[in-house]
């Protein structure tokens, strides 16, 4: 085959990987828009608003590090067509549901589906033979995730505003069908390795994440001082029980050389912190700007838009300082945390508050780039798919994770309010979900002076949420910055 013969189908198989990393990617940034829709329309509480949104990155990213076992074992091929398959069908039985336990059940088996889709599209453009297309495709797949973010809400928005939240489903069914087409057409079918299934692996890191969404979820109400200290050490516990049986595996499931190197593993609890941030952010603007501010949900996604489009361009920024990914992880970061905390005083939406929302997208796309340019692109390339699961893997538990953090800090200060009515059980119930992110209280059912108190109290918990989330953030930003401080000094 000629030069540009290969050049053509490289650049088709890169498509085919890019349309199925997509639709994963859609299905992360599409849900926030809808879920005030969602909690209206189906009656959800905090918990159930929560899981819907955690479900699926929770699932998809504990499952990611077995996932790319799998494709060892089946092929790259194979594994994708599966996943979408699933991932398909998953996604058209959540338009029908009429359920907040069955959709939440759908986000489930969907996040099962789409565990392939972003370890295996990554592992498979960062293991090409030449490295200036590895850098490229690299580039490009980060530069999908970004454009998936950015343009996410704005197409829920308007569909939601239009057709319904149900249309989003029907949609992203369609674009997971089109994957599904140009995979079988343009991925090579590979040979099979023998390669052994780490179960316990699987199992441990199902524990870490499941352990703490149950702690923080299991009900409505925030988690209690004795659940949470249970549930802290049963999540460490499980998560050194990990490191310590991969360490001993002859061939792990997590990207060991990464967890011993002092820059590679602060760089993977950045990814988790900064996906944190940005999903919790980004779930507690939507609901702010629909329930309190009284926004059609285009209207607040064209607003949100300025804190997920300026990714598109600092994902392309980052790759050019390559030489210090950890420097230039550690700025956005940074500036991501600067945006967070600012966020309380930005007010009702004008000109300002794009400039405070615009920060999370720069921080969002210089960490993310640089980040994972770090951890696998540096990589040898046998174990190229193993630094990208493992990278994967902690960007989606962290988004898992994120609005169930920021949600605590919600309930707990609607749970202190909540203490001080003077209501019936039904109606201060109704006030407490409103006023901890769930479905709002309806004006005809209920004064307005307790609709705007709830509102109030919505308001300023989203505040505090969005300040514990910088600090997250910041936390991130320093040991990143000391890491990458005490690399050059051995180096020097």
């Amino acid at each position: 085959m000629t030069e540009y013969g290969v050049h053509a189908r490289f650049r088709l198989q890169a498509a085919a990987c890019y349309a199925a990393f997509a639709a994963g990617g859609l299905a992360i940034s599409m849900a926030p828009a809808a879920l005030p829709a969602m909690a209206r329309d189906l009656g959800m509480d905090r918990a159930e608003t929560q899981w819907t949104a955690s479900s699926y990155p929770a699932v998809a990213g504990a499952l990611q590090l077995a996932v790319a076992r799998w494709s060892d074992r089946l092929g790259t091929r194979t594994t994708l067509l599966s996943g979408l398959a699933l991932f398909a069908v998953a996604t058209a039985w959540g338009a029908v549901i009429s359920d907040a336990s069955l959709l939440i059940a759908a986000r489930i088996v969907q996040g099962v589906g789409g565990s392939v889709l972003t370890p295996v599209t990554l592992a498979f453009l960062a293991t090409q033979s030449a490295p200036s297309r590895r850098v490229r495709a690299v580039g490009g797949w980060a530069a999908t995730a970004a454009a998936a973010t950015a343009a996410g809400p704005l197409l829920s928005g308007a569909i939601v505003d239009l057709w319904g939240w149900r249309s989003l489903y029907l949609l992203l069914t369609c674009e997971s069908l089109c994957a599904l087409a140009l995979c079988r057409l343009a991925l090579p079918s590979q040979s099979r390795s023998p390669a052994e299934l780490d179960i316990t692996g699987m199992v441990l890191c199902t524990a870490v994440t499941g352990t703490l969404l149950v702690t923080l979820l299991g009900s409505s109400d925030p988690p209690t001082a004795r659940a949470a200290a249970f549930g802290a050490t049963a999540a460490i516990g499980a998560a050194v029980l990990l490191v310590r049986t991969e360490n001993r595996r002859h061939d792990p499931i997590l990207d060991t050389e990464a967890l011993r190197d002092p820059v590679r593993r602060t760089l993977l609890f950045a990814l988790a912190a900064l996906f944190a941030a940005n999903s919790g952010f980004l779930y507690f603007s939507y609901i702010y700007l629909v329930q309190v501010r009284g926004q059609t949900t285009f209207q607040s996604s064209l607003l949100l838009a300025a804190a997920s489009a300026p990714a598109v361009i600092t994902t392309r920024l980052a790759s050019r300082y390559a030489a210090n990914s950890p420097g230039v992880a550690a700025v956005g970061l940074t500036v991501m945390a600067c945006s967070l905390f600012l966020m309380p005083f930005a007010g009702p939406p004008h000109a300002t508050s794009l400039l405070v929302y615009s920060g999370t997208g720069i921080g969002l796309g210089l960490t993310n780039s640089a980040a994972l340019a770090e951890i696998t692109l540096r990589a040898s390339r046998d174990r190229a798919a193993r630094a990208a699961a493992t990278a994967a893997t902690m960007s989606m538990l962290g988004g898992a994770l994120g609005p169930a953090l920021a949600g605590t800090v919600v309930a707990f200060h609607a749970a202190d309010w909540r203490q001080g009515l003077d209501l019936s059980a039904k109606v201060s119930e109704a006030a407490y979900r409103a006023a901890s992110g769930g479905a709002p209280l309806e004006e005809e059912s209920y004064p307005q002076s307790l609709i705007t108190a709830a509102e109030e109290v919505l308001t300023h918990g989203i505040s505090r949420s969005f300040i514990a989330l910088g600090l997250l953030t910041l936390l991130a930003a320093v040991l990143t910055a000391i890491a990458c401080i005490s690399a050059s000094r051995r180096r020097g």
